[in-house]
């Protein structure tokens, strides 16, 4: 009966540590962001937004050593949304119903590197998206490319 009133005051002691220990964290970056990215972006899970579900969220190119992530998903309504983050840099953009394609440029301060992506449905494609990452020095030189995508 001692051995049992010991056992349970040290199982009672090491819960805490089993709760909040460092075993409960995600080691995985992209884990981390996916997380709060669930989590705080407005309309991403809830409200008037695209209706994002955890399972639908497709991790699509990375840099974890900078922080950059390019994901897609499809929202519950069947909208395509594209989005990245980056240190200084977070966001999405979504495609009308319907469409297959999405595509937006992103950047931060001006001395800051700036990004363009463009991401689109693809069947034949493993994780189901064919996508294109291009980094720029910074906002100007983004903004160049993008004009001459208008032709």
């Amino acid at each position: 009966m001692i051995a049992s009133i010991l056992l349970a005051a040290v199982l009672l002691v090491m819960l805490p540590f089993n709760l909040f220990g460092q075993w409960n964290a995600a080691h995985d970056p992209w884990e981390r962001v996916s997380k709060t990215l669930l989590a705080v972006s407005p309309g991403f899970t809830n409200g008037p937004g695209p209706q994002v579900r955890p399972e639908d969220l497709v991790l699509l190119e990375s840099d974890p050593e900078r922080g950059i992530y390019l994901y897609a998903a499809e929202s519950q309504s069947g909208q395509l949304l594209a989005g990245l983050e980056a240190p200084g840099i977070g966001g999405y953009a979504t495609a009308p119903v319907g469409d297959d394609m999405v595509a937006a440029g992103f950047s931060g301060q001006l001395e800051d590197p700036a990004f363009y992506f463009k991401v689109e449905r693809n069947p034949h494609a493993e994780n189901g998206y064919r996508h294109e990452l291009i980094e720029f020095a910074n906002d100007a030189d983004m903004s160049d490319y993008m004009a001459s995508l208008d032709g």
